[in-house]
């Protein structure tokens, strides 16, 4: 529901996806990611069990810079705010 017609989902190994967001740059994939959250947040509250956490990063593929690097940045920050959510109280993480 978060993604617009020509971004494409593609599940990457495990429980990891990539999203690839057609013409965005980092403010709107920024956005994107913080729009996840409102709907994870929003599917939770409506049906607690069972419980999910999200992760998310992103990156961007400018002229000049391969889609490997972009992926990589992203999953720097994926593992950022996973570290960062698990810092936090349970009831904060749940907010």
């Amino acid at each position: 529901a978060t993604c617009r017609d020509g971004d494409r989902v593609a599940r990457i190994g495990g429980d990891e996806f990539a999203v690839l967001l057609d013409a965005a740059g980092e403010e709107e994939a920024a956005a994107w990611c913080d729009r996840l959250a409102v709907a994870v947040a929003e599917q939770q509250r409506r049906r607690p069990d069972p419980p999910i956490a999200v992760s998310v990063g992103w990156g961007s593929a400018p002229p000049g810079c391969g889609l490997y690097a972009a992926l990589a940045h992203a999953d720097e920050r994926m593992y950022e705010d996973k570290r960062a959510r698990a810092s936090r109280p349970a009831a904060a993480s749940a907010a």
